[in-house]
């Protein structure tokens, strides 16, 4: 039976009784993205997304979240993501190398939940989690500006020498991130989403923020919402009061 809004009921009361059974088990420490986290949790029983990853989730509640959600037909486990950025420095692809090798040793970590066994091996995340590929692009062009930045500034911080730098690296030394115009707009952008694209659970780019609703972040929160009313009424409330978080 498919419900008004054209969702498979039997898939919207599994979500149901599936929001139930996690409503004591925090996705994001109860912070300010917990309702978001739990938006981006059903999407997946109810058949909007075959993935998601929690990446807010202390790592202390993946054991319960893992014994919960199989009872609901999902898979899950814990997921590291590591990143390959194309970045734009000038220096040896060796060095270039050991730079990324330095940062894969902290990937994005997160609890993986899926409707069926996926072979999750690709670093293209946006992709994955089915975010709208303008909006995926415009993060993945923020991401390696500001690790650029972040390297130029460490092989100038070594004067320019490429050994001491991949040495620095390979002893784990810090690089430290440097503040830039990318990131700030991608923060304005962040609070923007969250407040004219509320059910959303990604950042949206410029161009889907100037479009308004009929923009593909535009459709996609709509029909978050719809899915949010019908499967948890309270959580859709939820997800509109936290919008005045972020304004």
């Amino acid at each position: 039976m498919i419900t008004k809004s054209g969702f498979d009921k039997r898939k919207v009361d599994n979500a149901r009784r599936l929001y139930t059974a996690m409503r004591e088990i925090n996705l994001a420490g109860g912070r300010a993205l917990e309702a978001y986290e739990r938006v981006a949790l059903l999407t997946v029983p109810v058949g909007l997304r075959p993935f998601c990853l929690l990446t807010y989730i202390e790592e202390t509640e993946y054991s319960i979240a893992s014994a919960v959600l199989p009872k609901f037909g999902l898979h899950c486990g814990p997921i590291d993501v590591k990143f390959h950025y194309d970045l734009t420095v000038d220096a040896p692809q060796d060095l270039i190398d050991a730079y990324d090798a330095y940062e894969n040793r902290s990937p994005l970590r997160g609890l993986g939940v899926a409707a069926g066994r996926i072979d999750f091996g690709s670093s293209d995340l946006g992709s994955a989690l089915c975010y709208p590929r303008c909006c995926a692009e415009m993060d993945e062009r923020t991401k390696a500006h500001d690790r650029s930045v972040a390297l130029r500034s460490f092989i100038e911080s070594k004067a320019c020498d490429f050994a001491a730098v991949k040495a620095a690296l390979a002893s784990g030394e810090t690089v430290p991130s440097c503040p830039t115009d990318m990131r700030d707009a991608w923060g304005r952008r962040f609070d923007q989403t969250r407040d004219l694209f509320p059910f959303a659970i990604h950042t949206a780019c410029d161009g889907c923020l100037n479009s308004g609703s009929r923009s593909p972040t535009g459709l996609l929160s709509r029909r978050y919402a719809e899915m949010t009313k019908l499967v948890a009424p309270d959580l859709h409330n939820a997800v509109v009061r936290s919008r005045e978080v972020f304004r």
